[in-house]
């Protein structure tokens, strides 16, 4: 029988779909890049709450009474126990709502952002939640509706896009940034980066690869592990090498292509005649030393 389990582990290297737990709400990982791992709260917050006062929408959302009470220590006092690894925005706000890009994809009767659709929202299940003692709850996106001085974009109970005016009370679906270990590295191992894109096969995996990944492991956690996170074989593979970081407090041996570190208790020699990284499955070509 196929089962998927979940694994509850400490890491500061997060992935996509990965969940944690803030107060008494949960957030799961939507995106990570080399600013850090943007998560979104799986419910909205307790209270409902207005765009603005006046059914207005000039100024957008970054002039709102909403920005301004979602930034507010009444409500940052819920992240308090991850307060210290949270990352500011441009705008250096702590906390933001989602674009409507970034639940629905492209859109033509909004405002544009720019931004691009979160691969875990093209599953309309991840687009629905909840607030406390609500069987649903409509919730408020950052756009404002074209033509229109009142109307902000919301996503209704159906998990579909609507507009509303900016006084209404709708729920409030926190977005928030994480420092992540990978996107400490990630900006140093960029420079060394040559790798070619090809398209992948089926949901397959290398052979050489898995069977490299028993000559390492200890347990069958890290070979389930290690196998989930290969990526599909590829008709014509992708290549990466191994990375030397030698002056961070994080020094180690580091993969050009996923940016993981590999374990230094493995030793130097053997990392080095690796053919495979252990964290993605890419064919590993030799080694870069990155000092600065």
């Amino acid at each position: 029988m196929k089962v998927l389990r979940k694994i509850k582990c400490d890491t500061d290297s997060f992935m996509v779909g990965d969940q944690i737990k803030v107060d008494k709400y949960t957030a799961t990982c939507q995106k990570v890049t080399k600013k850090g791992a943007l998560f979104l709260l799986d419910q909205y917050l307790d209270d409902a709450y207005p765009m603005n006062s006046a059914n207005t929408n000039n100024g957008g959302y970054e002039a709102s009474k909403l920005r301004k009470i979602i930034n507010s220590e009444n409500i940052l006092n819920i992240f308090s126990e991850i307060r210290d690894k949270m990352i500011p925005f441009k705008n250096g706000d702590l906390i933001r709502i989602p674009y409507a890009e970034e639940i629905f994809g492209k859109l033509n009767t909004f405002e544009s952002s720019g931004k691009k659709q979160w691969k875990l929202m093209k599953n309309c299940r991840n687009r629905i939640a909840y607030r406390r003692g609500r069987v649903g709850e409509w919730g408020w996106l950052q756009n404002t509706l074209k033509s229109s001085e009142s109307y902000f974009a919301i996503m209704s109970t159906s998990s579909n896009i609507d507009h509303s005016s900016a006084a209404v009370c709708a729920g409030v679906r926190p977005v928030f940034r994480l420092v992540s270990q990978q996107s400490k590295e990630v900006d140093r191992i960029s420079v060394c980066e040559s790798d070619k894109q090809h398209k992948p096969c089926e949901d397959t995996i290398s052979r050489q690869a898995a069977l490299e990944l028993f000559t390492w492991t200890n347990t069958k956690e890290d070979v389930w592990q290690g196998i989930k996170n290969m990526p599909p074989a590829t008709t014509q593979p992708d290549t990466a090498h191994w990375v030397f970081l030698n002056d961070c407090a994080n020094s180690g041996y580091y993969c050009s292509k996923c940016h993981k570190k590999v374990s230094n208790e493995r030793g130097s020699v053997l990392i080095k005649k690796m053919k495979f990284c252990p964290n993605c499955g890419v064919k590993m070509e030799g080694m870069r030393e990155c000092s600065n």
